[in-house]
């Protein structure tokens, strides 16, 4: 079956409702052929970001991440917004991990990026993964300080390295 004819329809009337609801911004369409997750991820690579809506599946599901945005997710070359269904609750923050190294630098300058054009509260989260340690971990005491004093200091380090962010 030649399902070719459909998928242009279907693309045709999702650029539409774009157009009808996005004013001037301009709205392209391309039809892909192939693995839906490569081809998210080949498109990613010339895009500000990737945005991608969920199944609206109900009960657990909707809780989990589902397969293609977890692949675009931690495959895609700029950031990647997963946007469930429309919320009722107006929670004005957007909320960033920082653990020091290059890529939460990167999430801390969209974060920003974000918050400053939804006028939005931006909360940083930083949590320590304690590591798995054996009965005889007072033997590696020392060692298990230094990771963590190191940890500390990355984390405590410079936000976007020595960039400073203004406030207005």
């Amino acid at each position: 079956m030649d399902t070719s004819k459909y998928c242009a329809g279907a693309l045709e009337a999702a650029a539409d409702k774009a157009r009808a609801r996005s004013g001037d911004v301009q709205v392209s369409t391309e039809m892909l052929s192939g693995n839906v997750i490569d081809s998210l991820i080949g498109e990613s690579v010339s895009a500000e970001s990737l945005v991608l809506g969920s199944r609206g599946l109900g009960g657990f599901a909707r809780m989990t991440l589902g397969g293609v945005g977890l692949a675009a997710a931690g495959h895609a070359a700029g950031p990647v917004v997963i946007v469930r269904g429309p919320g009722t609750a107006q929670h004005d923050q957007i909320v960033v991990g920082d653990d020091g190294s290059e890529s939460s630098r990167q999430a801390m300058a969209y974060a920003i990026e974000q918050a400053r054009a939804r006028r939005a509260r931006l909360h940083v989260v930083y949590a320590l993964r304690m590591p798995m340690v054996s009965p005889a971990w007072p033997a590696y005491s020392p060692l298990l300080m230094a990771s963590f004093q190191e940890e500390a200091r990355t984390a405590r380090g410079p936000p976007l390295g020595e960039r400073r962010i203004p406030t207005s």
